[in-house]
């Protein structure tokens, strides 16, 4: 291997690694440079045509008061089978260690592949701070791999920065989180590229501490989605070993044309004492089957907004666009934060084939208002927009306003419904033309019995209607009701 290292109390800075040439491969061995004392460590550069990195490692790194170097590769053609690129801050393997802060890695390539478990990363063990992940290229592709800024102590994360032509991302990864133990925040997460494709893959900003996450930032001129999931999130461990108290960050995505597919999701959520972030999706078209995007929580903090602008918005399969408060197991919901407002905005919107827009409480929190602003509207075979409160539930539901030139309701259903002790919201539809057929439902209800046990104590909404042309037909209703005590 090639290193440069700076050892001891008294030692100086570390010098650079540098490494010029056509092509450089990197196969099993290492170009280092670390410090453990108070002097900075050295950077290590790579100028080559072609770079080769096959189980491999390129990196640097502090365990003592003195900072990282920073990374930095430039070639033509980059790949990575395996292995690591990296600067750590902090990895102490045995006794006490100060930390300086963690290097900047920065790649700039014309093609980069990055498989076989590869990672480019910068980590913080204990108190420095993360450096910037900065990859610049013409087409990035990564397979069972991935980019990752992590924290384990109290240093906050770098962020994470793609700037490229093309992304694709199968069984991928890229990602900021605060590790589980940690109190710094997770980092900035931005995607840049004209095309980005995602399959069975992961953009996303996790705290699973007391620090806060960090905010995904997705601009493109095409995004697809198939079994994948962007997101920032205040999570809990699975084996409950440590709980969030943390903000999850906000998802931006601007793109000219998205589609999510295949039980992919876009969301921000917490299960801590922290507040969701909010969602904010923009494109010209936008495809949402069978999937979701979604704020949610599932403690004491509140869910974030969801708003959708896009030219024509097909919501479809089973598909959900919600904001949540809590969930129920046996009758028990224990969330007592607010859920957040659904807004969509658009020159088309079709929900369908059992797909739901909703904000909803699942506990004692209130669900929030859903709001619908289109030229045409139509609700069909099993859909439903919803603001709602659940069986068991104290909060209430909110607003469910609905603003287009033209709304159809065809098998679907328009409402806001209490199940609990909580009342129902209003129901406002503000339209030229109005067309309710087949089934089709527009209502305010506190509590539709079930099986003759009606359990709700709340109050229905008022349904106000200002239409032009109205049909009501097919078994087609608008009814404000209450069936409880």
């Amino acid at each position: 291997g090639v290193s440069s290292d700076s050892i001891g109390a008294d030692s100086g800075a570390a010098g650079s690694v540098i490494l010029y040439g056509d092509s450089l491969r990197i196969e099993g061995g290492a170009v280092t440079s670390s410090t453990s004392s108070s002097a900075a460590g050295g950077q290590v550069v790579i100028d080559v045509q072609d770079l080769t990195i096959s189980g491999g490692l390129v990196s640097s790194g502090t365990t003592g008061l003195g900072d990282a170097g920073d990374v930095s590769v430039r070639a033509e053609r980059f790949a990575m089978d395996g292995g690591a690129v990296s600067s750590s801050s902090g990895s102490c393997s045995a006794g006490p260690c100060a930390a300086g802060n963690a290097g900047d890695v920065t790649l700039d390539a014309g093609s980069v592949v990055i498989g076989g478990g590869a990672l480019i990363s910068s980590d913080v063990g204990l108190t420095g701070e993360g450096g910037t992940i900065r990859i610049t290229a013409d087409e990035v592709r990564i397979e069972n791999g991935g980019l990752a800024s992590r924290t384990f102590g109290a240093g906050n994360t770098g962020s994470v920065f793609v700037e490229a032509p093309g992304l694709a991302m199968v069984d991928a990864r890229i990602s900021s989180n605060a590790e589980p133990g940690s109190s710094g925040n997770a980092g900035l997460v931005s995607v840049r590229s004209a095309t980005v494709s995602m399959d069975r893959s992961l953009i996303t900003s996790t705290t699973f501490g007391a620090g806060n996450a960090g905010a995904i930032e997705i601009s493109a001129r095409s995004l697809e989605m198939s079994g994948s999931a962007i997101s920032s999130d205040a999570s809990n461990c699975a084996d409950g070993s440590c709980a969030s108290t943390g903000d999850a960050g906000s998802v931006e995505i601007d793109a000219d044309d998205i589609v999510m597919t295949n039980d992919s999701r876009i969301s921000s959520g917490t299960e801590g004492s922290g507040d969701a972030g909010s969602v904010l999706v923009t494109a010209d078209a936008l495809t949402i089957d069978d999937s979701d995007i979604s704020t949610l929580t599932l403690g004491s903090g509140d869910a974030g907004d969801v708003r959708l602008a896009a030219g024509t918005i097909d919501v479809g399969n089973g598909a959900l666009i919600t904001s949540s408060a809590g969930s129920c197991t046996d009758g028990s919901c224990v969330s007592s934060g607010d859920a957040g407002s659904v807004t969509l905005v658009s020159d088309e919107l079709r929900v369908h084939d059992g797909a739901i827009i909703a904000s909803a409480t699942r506990g004692i929190g209130n669900a929030g208002s859903v709001i619908v602003e289109a030229g045409r509207v139509s609700v069909e075979s099993g859909a439903i927009v919803t603001s709602n409160a659940a069986e068991g539930d104290t909060g209430n539901a909110g607003l469910v306003r609905v603003s287009a030139a033209s709304l159809s309701i065809d098998g679907g259903t328009i409402t806001s419904e209490t199940f609990g002790a909580g009342s129902a919201g209003n129901v406002v539809i503000e339209v030229a033309s109005l067309d309710v057929g087949t089934d089709g439902r527009i209502s305010s209800s506190a509590s539709p019995c079930r099986e003759g046990d009606c359990v709700a104590s709340g109050n229905a909404g008022t349904v106000t209607l200002a239409a032009v042309d109205l049909d009501v037909h097919h078994g087609g209703t608008i009814t404000s009701e209450t069936s409880g005590p």
